[in-house]
């Protein structure tokens, strides 16, 4: 029998980064533009 224990949605590695997407990783600044998302310091 099958448990949602069975089953990683997002894996990750010892450190705890996101091998599939290579995430947390630093944002490109056109990608901000293109959301128009911006950081204030």
């Amino acid at each position: 029998e099958e448990s949602i224990r069975d089953f990683i949605a997002f894996p990750k590695n010892n450190s705890g980064r996101d091998v599939m997407i290579d995430s947390p990783s630093n944002i490109d600044n056109n990608q901000l533009r293109e959301l128009k998302i911006r950081l204030e310091k």
